[in-house]
């Protein structure tokens, strides 16, 4: 990976989404860490359509594994932070250490992951959204002496992925079942209290 240029553009990225913005100190901005995307019993599923639905403007990245995605956005993730804008962070669901997406409220700017697993269709949100492809930068000459290696790789990365899903999926199925034995005694007038007590609280949190 040639990062000497990755970083080049990654100057250039901040450059675009915050040279216009004055830095803001009066309080400490908030993030907030959630997912987007999930490995269900019915597959891998995200909901960036969604959650994106309120952006201007949309940057996706793209890119093999170990080309930097998850560090270009997590470098403007930090970026914001230090202008002082509140973010919404969106870790990956395979690997949690990692982010796929970034929502800025204030600037109505995302930043989203969309190599494979990820599906995502920016034409609903943004008809023209700028695509950072960080395999620009790989060097290709190195990469095919792999060439047999890293389709093995993936050849394995996505059996095991078949694989979880289907245990996953096994696992619903017996939960169903043995959420039948349990209906017939709970008592779900209850339940419903305890459910909007909950939400009260989420609520005043949120409101703080």
């Amino acid at each position: 990976m040639e990062f000497n240029k990755v970083n080049k553009i990654t100057g250039e990225l901040l450059s675009e989404i915050f040279s216009k913005i004055t830095p803001q100190y009066d309080k400490f901005p908030k993030d907030r860490h959630m997912f987007g995307s999930a490995i269900t019993p019915n597959g891998l599923v995200n909901e960036y359509e969604t959650i994106l639905q309120d952006c201007s403007k949309l940057y996706l990245i793209k890119g093999s594994p170990g080309t930097g995605k998850s560090t270009l956005i997590e470098t403007i993730f930090k970026t914001a932070q230090r202008y002082g804008l509140d973010t919404e962070v969106f870790h990956c669901a395979f690997d949690p250490r990692k982010l796929d997406a970034l929502y800025i409220p204030h600037l109505q700017i995302g930043v989203l992951n969309v190599s494979p697993p990820i599906k995502f269709d920016a034409s609903k949100i943004d008809s023209n959204p700028k695509i950072i492809d960080l395999d620009q930068h790989v060097n290709l000459k190195i990469m095919s002496t792999y060439e047999t290696e890293i389709k093995n790789a993936d050849k394995r990365f996505w059996a095991s992925i078949h694989r979880a899903v289907d245990y996953i999926n096994k696992a619903k199925k017996l939960h169903d079942d043995m959420e039948k034995y349990y209906i017939p005694a709970m008592d779900f007038e209850a339940i419903n209290a305890r459910r909007e007590e909950t939400l009260q609280r989420i609520l005043n949190y949120a409101n703080k």
